[in-house]
């Protein structure tokens, strides 16, 4: 059991240098909130992954915050890619290990 505690520990302080380098994506701070409770619901033990799953997780009443968010929010998907690719390699990373991406369709 004390692994597991150490291993939440470490996860949580691993978040929290990932969402730094998010951080900048979004300008203003709501929807900054917003995408770091969402990141951190889609990694919760949430069943399924939807907008009303993940906003009742969350203590919203219903999901238009999290729509808004994935709708329309202004944020740049491959600036969310590199900074994604550069945390992976720097605290996740093999020197063996290969990264694939695959471009979201247009």
């Amino acid at each position: 059991m004390e692994d597991v505690h150490r291993d939440v520990e470490q996860w949580d302080g691993w978040f929290e240098d990932f969402f730094a380098l998010l951080a900048g994506l979004w300008c203003r701070v709501e929807p900054r909130l917003t995408a770091r409770a969402y990141l951190k619901a889609l990694l919760a033990p949430v069943e399924r992954k939807n907008t009303w799953q993940i906003a009742a997780y969350l203590g919203h009443t219903a999901p238009d915050k999290v729509k808004n968010l994935l709708r329309k929010t202004t944020w740049s998907w491959s600036q969310l890619r590199d900074q994604v690719r550069e945390f992976t390699v720097e605290h996740l990373g093999d020197p063996e290990a290969v990264l694939c991406w695959t471009r979201p369709p247009s």
